[in-house]
């Protein structure tokens, strides 16, 4: 197959969006404050011996039927990163987040129109919410902490009515300590098909392109975050292994002439295209 020539059609971007004054985490604190990392800084599963979490599964795409419910559970998982940061060489095994296991969580492949119900139930360590980023839903379930609803607590559940009128890529994604909870794998992409099926172009297939990254220190593990705020920039930070949908960047290959329509999500607020 030759692989020399590709046309790309129909990239979007997005990113993050502004805090709304969320700031729980393990108690009360704001969301800015000092570099609070170190001997008293966190990371996911702390305490926990990593080897008992589940194996992160990349993305699986979920189609979504008008009137369906689905669940979207954030979930403690185990995951290689393999970075080559100039500090740390080679893979290290470290306790992430995933929605239903998954990093990034499922595709949400939905119609323009439909509404669906999201049942969360929260089994990771700290409290956190769930962001439809970008669509125009009831405020009730936008999953704005302290303004539409109250966090998840670890063990806890909320119920999602999610509407999508408008046709487009989007995403959701953690509204609890973006800065941690977001890079650490809570963000998953919805792709709204339209309802005219000549909206767009017709292509040879679709991808979806989600790019994060991670501030890696030299023992191959995250550098710890804020326990009680963000530690660095508001929502994010700078990292130093970059990631394309939750791993290592990887080549995709087309043939000679093919059409390739990319939707391409940012969701680390430090990351930079």
């Amino acid at each position: 197959m030759n692989h020399r020539s590709l046309l790309i059609i129909g990239t979007l971007f997005l990113v993050a969006c502004a805090p709304i004054g969320s700031n729980q985490m393990m108690g009360n604190g704001g969301m800015m404050g000092g570099n609070q990392a170190g001997g008293s800084g966190f990371l996911p599963g702390q305490g926990t011996d990593i080897s008992t979490l589940p194996e992160a599964k990349p993305s699986m795409a979920m189609n979504v039927q008008d009137g369906q419910t689905i669940s979207l559970n954030p979930t403690m998982v185990r995951k290689v990163i393999n970075g080559s940061t100039g500090l740390t060489t080679g893979g290290r095994e470290i306790a992430m987040y995933g929605y239903n296991g998954q990093i990034p969580g499922p595709l949400l492949r939905v119609k323009q129109g439909a509404t669906f119900t999201v049942h969360v139930t929260n089994n990771i360590d700290l409290p956190t919410s769930v962001h439809w980023h970008g669509i125009r839903l009831d405020s009730q379930f936008d999953g704005a902490i302290g303004i539409s609803q109250k966090e998840i607590a670890p063990g806890g559940s909320f119920t999602y009515t999610v509407k999508v009128p408008d046709e487009g890529i989007y995403w959701y994604h953690t509204h609890v300590r973006e800065d941690l909870q977001q890079p650490m794998g809570l963000y998953g992409a919805i792709l709204v098909s339209p309802s005219e099926a000549d909206t767009y172009s017709s292509v040879d297939r679709e991808e979806t392109i989600i790019l994060n990254d991670l501030l890696v220190g030299s023992d191959g593990t995250p550098v710890p975050y804020g326990r009680a705020n963000a530690d660095h920039t508001l929502m994010g930070r700078f990292g130093n292994v970059f990631l394309v949908n939750g791993s290592e960047p990887r080549p995709l290959e087309a043939g000679l002439g093919s059409i390739v329509r990319f939707s391409i999500l940012t969701v680390n607020p430090g990351c930079l295209i």
